[in-house]
């Protein structure tokens, strides 16, 4: 490899290099939402994800424009666990990355972060982006070695953050309700509203009723109408391989840019579908 080349490259781009196949929209803010907008980030691969979360971190925590007392907590909806484990990243890696150079960041989303997608949510998590972990998951179940649906992690700081984890889109809407919870990024793996018959990553999947989508998405019924009112941000992996096809990915995300933004992502005119 010519890393003296690449290096060269890297060194001379004239705008900010961006995580490769991503796509960012706006949506402005509206009634139900609060003060900072939201903004859209779609990625075919999960991973990149963390380079949002990185940059809102970075430009909005770090900056004092984000005003709560309390790092936002992350919502992340997946037919896997994408947590990952502390054995998926060298902890001095962390914290030497400049989050501030948004092409060292698009690089190491690329290069570093576990190109399986499934290792991004804990390195974010030790960086202190989110206060704490909420992931929706399919089917999960308490392994042996566990007594609780909650794991406990510190980050890079020695602090403290919760990991919580939902089966039923229901309890973890009833644990929302409880808490003071005042800001929510929300992240949506589409492969979550898939369903196999194999134990495989990837492979043939069938895609959930449009009933059982909405219900999910859909900004009146429960579990949204909780998140909507604190979200501030978005991230939403298309993940064609893990949805059985590019043709399930896309099912799946036309009916969230219905339920979500009345089919407006991605044009002039960007907006969130009023709420009944």
């Amino acid at each position: 490899m010519n890393t003296t080349s690449i290096i060269k490259w890297i060194e001379t781009l004239e705008c900010d290099l961006g995580p490769p196949g991503c796509f960012s929209d706006y949506a402005a803010p509206t009634d139900i939402l609060r003060e900072i907008a939201c903004t859209i980030n779609i990625m075919n691969e999960h991973r990149f994800a963390f380079y949002y979360w990185a940059t809102f971190y970075n430009d909005y925590i770090l900056t004092g424009k984000y005003k709560n007392k309390i790092n936002p907590i992350l919502i992340t909806l997946d037919y896997h666990n994408d947590v990952g484990t502390e054995n998926d990243f060298e902890k001095d890696e962390l914290k030497n990355l400049d989050i501030s150079n948004k092409n060292e960041l698009a690089l190491f989303c690329w290069s570093y972060l576990r190109s399986s997608n499934n290792g991004h949510i804990l390195p974010a998590l030790f960086l202190n982006f989110f206060s704490n972990i909420y992931v929706l998951k399919k089917h999960y179940h308490c392994n042996s070695n566990c007594d609780s649906n909650t794991e406990i992690f510190l980050d890079k700081y020695k602090t403290k953050h919760l990991i919580k984890y939902f089966a039923d889109p229901q309890e973890l809407t009833n644990e929302l309700k409880a808490e003071s919870i005042e800001s929510i990024y929300l992240d949506i793996d589409l492969d979550y509203f898939t369903n196999t018959n194999d134990l495989q990553l990837k492979g043939e999947s069938t895609v959930d009723s449009y009933k059982n989508i909405r219900n999910l998405l859909n900004l009146d019924k429960p579990f949204m109408k909780v998140v909507i009112k604190r979200l501030i941000g978005l991230t939403i992996a298309l993940e064609p391989i893990y949805c059985g096809g590019i043709r399930n990915s896309f099912h799946i995300f036309n009916v969230l840019n219905n339920e979500f933004f009345d089919d407006t992502l991605g044009t002039a005119h960007c907006k969130w579908k009023e709420s009944k």
